[in-house]
């Protein structure tokens, strides 16, 4: 938009002249002869923004009149023109708002520049002019106490209305005093707190005021300069920080006797420290850390982590909540473990952090002893191919170290659930393997132990041993946490089996072994029943002892055990045997042998023994005037490791003259040679009927 220039000159040619090269310059210029009608034009014209004033105007007011005339209700620039150099028209207009003087003479050049210079002086003007507004806006409307002080006096030039309704006195008595008069701190104490604040490079400073009732506050005072009408003045806005004051008052009484370290720090120095921080970092006092750059405190290796922290809070402000842990180094040098976290707070006037920590020292060794442990059987699980788990129970989800998958050749990322591991399971020992896991879950079992074939990537199924058990109930009683190891039984299983069939084909071979004993006895003993038929000579003790002998592989030969027999059946079948094929009267045979298995060699022994006593009984022992009853009795002695085997028949006595110890017979002395072999002994009542007491070691189970 273009410019509108009013021209007041009372030469009207030379108003032409100057109005035609002011326009060539792209202002518009309207021309008026007198003061009057400048004035009016003024008025009537908004859009007129600069006047070209002719001091000397002839007859009327001249040019400093209307110049007045026109201030007095407009803001405008006003250049004046003169052809006189001379100083009294220059002091005519000293005293009148003006944008300075142009000579007519002066050229186009100097006369266009001064209008152009008018128009940039008037905007600089105006701009301080709405500063000034604005700063009084702020100032007397703010809600913040407000002061204006002549530094060098204290003097109060100015204050607002918050500032007369927080102490108590009006802007007259507030003018009339200087700041000292409301200070409450000596000079050498404001000296002290202004020359803090200059090594902290703030402008806040803490004070105490009195107000007008005579009672005291604490007070934060900000200050800065200000330049109104070419003087440096104090700008100060006020805050009553008493109700804060007692806060920390309570807040540092509280943080005191904190048994955890708290420290704050501003300006990545340390701004305070409790006790138990500075014990924490080995110092004999606070005094010794204040001041001090933190990063000295943290171990080189977590300097750019704490340095994001601090970023956070110094900078972004936001609490740092989750726990970190570092090394603090103390003031001897050593390290200790810490837990920290911080919240950004306000301190002495500056942004900052509060910073709480809690020593982990020996929870960190603890952990590095878990670690080194943990490795340690992961190490040994895997020399020993074990693998562990554990399941959620309420999700189904899983979790295992590496080896349990590398033992199915499978990759961990292809197991998530416990479905992903029972899904190969083979299955003939799935339904076996579920009911192993629901007695576990329910408690009634204690733990999860099943062997069972799963499929491994090659498609072949492996043999595992898997042990586990509950570790965590819900407050319930329900199971939420199960967790075990696996065990690879592969080759175990194949031993065993290889095992299992050596068993069967020894079996089979001593039980054919047995069957041909047998048949070969029997045919001893048909070969001496046919020599008997042709001698005089008795012959039936040998054969009744190989019977004995043959009983034992008849037994061996209709069971699974080949190295022990049932000691009971073997004597009854013996003696049956015995008195069936001797006599035609029946003998009682009374068997009270404990039900017991021995060793087959052992009972080849005692057999033959029994077989002796009851062929002699048969032969001298029983008599036609008595009932023939012949007794076996077998126990295991409670005093001593041996058992107590009494063999008697009724009858006869045995003749006095038979000594053990010195035998005739080659019945006896086959019994005392086999009673020696077991290491055992025998003892022999005579009298009223014969009874045999046998004791042998236990060691014949």
């Amino acid at each position: 938009m273009t410019k509108k220039i009013l021209l007041v000159e009372d030469e009207a040619i030379i108003a032409l002249n100057q109005k035609k090269t002011i326009e060539k310059h792209g202002y518009e210029v309207v021309s008026v002869y007198n003061g009057e009608h400048a004035i009016e034009k003024v008025y009537s014209d908004p859009e007129i923004s600069l006047i070209l004033m002719d001091i000397d105007l002839g007859k009327g007011i001249d040019g400093t009149e209307a110049a007045q005339k026109i201030l007095e209700d407009h803001e405008i620039p006003i250049l004046f023109l003169t052809s006189h150099a001379e100083k009294e028209y220059v002091d005519r207009v000293k005293n009148i708002t003006r944008y300075g003087y142009v000579l007519k003479n002066s050229g186009e050049f100097v006369l266009i520049e001064s209008i152009n210079m008018a128009f940039e002086l008037f905007e600089a003007h105006r701009e301080v002019k709405e500063r000034e507004k604005r700063y009084e806006s702020l100032f007397y409307n703010s809600h913040s106490p407000m002061m204006l002080l002549r530094p060098g006096t204290g003097e109060i030039i100015d204050v607002n209305h918050a500032a007369c309704n927080f102490y108590g006195w009006s802007v007259e008595q507030f003018t009339s005093k200087t700041v000292h008069e409301i200070n409450q701190l000596t000079e050498s104490e404001v000296y002290e707190e202004m020359n803090r604040a200059k090594q902290e490079q703030r402008n806040v400073f803490y004070f105490t005021h009195a107000l007008a009732d005579g009672s005291l506050r604490e007070v934060e005072v900000r200050s800065s300069p200000i330049y109104i009408q070419g003087e440096k003045l104090l700008y100060s806005i006020i805050t009553d920080i008493s109700d804060k004051k007692r806060a920390e008052e309570r807040f540092q009484t509280i943080v005191e006797n904190q048994p955890e370290p708290l420290f704050i720090q501003t300006d990545m120095k340390f701004a305070y420290l409790n006790p138990a921080a500075v014990t924490l970092l080995g110092a004999g006092s606070q005094s010794e850390l204040l001041g001090t750059p933190v990063m000295e405190r943290f171990h080189p290796d977590f300097h750019t982590t704490v340095r994001e922290r601090i970023k956070r809070l110094n900078v972004k402000r936001e609490p740092v909540k989750e726990k970190f842990e570092l090394k603090f180094i103390r003031m001897d040098g050593s390290s200790v473990w810490v837990e920290t976290t911080g919240i950004p707070i306000e301190y002495a006037g500056k942004q900052g952090a509060l910073v709480s920590g809690q020593e982990i020292t020996e929870r960190k060794r603890t952990e590095k002893e878990l670690t080194t442990y943990k490795e340690r059987m992961e190490a040994t699980m895997q020399i020993g191919n074990i693998a562990w788990w554990e399941m959620d129970v309420t999700t189904g989800e899983v979790t295992f170290n590496r080896q349990k998958a590398d033992m199915l050749g499978y990759s961990p990322e292809e197991f998530s659930t416990y479905h992903d591991f029972t899904n190969l399971l083979h299955p003939d020992d799935y339904e076996h393997a579920m009911q192993s896991m629901r007695k576990c879950l329910s408690g009634k079992s204690q733990a999860y132990k099943v062997d069972y074939r799963i499929k491994t990537r090659s498609g072949r199924y492996t043999w595992f041993h898997d042990l586990g058990g509950v570790v965590a109930r819900n407050e319930k009683g329900a199971p939420i946490k199960v967790t075990g190891v696996v065990i690879d039984i592969d080759d175990r299983k194949k031993a065993e089996e290889q095992i299992k069939e050596s068993v069967r084909e020894k079996d089979f071979l001593m039980r054919e072994l047995n069957h041909r004993v047998k048949n070969n006895l029997n045919m001893v003993s048909s070969l001496i029943s046919l020599k008997d038929s042709e001698t005089s000579q008795d012959l039936s003790d040998i054969i009744h002892q190989i019977d004995a002998i043959g009983q034992v592989h008849e037994k061996l030969h209709h069971t699974q055990d080949v190295t022990h027999i049932n000691f009971k059946e073997y004597i009854q079948d013996l003696l049956e045997t015995v008195f069936s094929s001797f006599i035609t009267r029946p003998v009682t045979i009374v068997n009270s042998i404990e039900d017991t298995h021995i060793r087959t060699d052992a009972a080849i022994s005692l057999g033959l023994i029994v077989n002796e006593i009851a062929t002699n009984a048969v032969k001298h022992g029983f008599t036609t005037a008595e009932e023939a009853r012949f007794t076996v009795q077998m126990r295991k002695h409670p005093e001593d490791e041996h058992f107590e085997m009494r063999v008697s028949n009724t009858g006869k006595p045995f003749p006095r003259e038979v000594n053990l110890e010195n035998p005739d017979s080659l019945g006896l002395q086959v019994i005392t040679t086999l009673i020696e072999q077991l290491n055992g002994t025998v003892e022999l009542q005579k009298t009223p009927f014969p009874l045999f007491i046998l004791r042998v070691p236990i060691e014949l189970e």
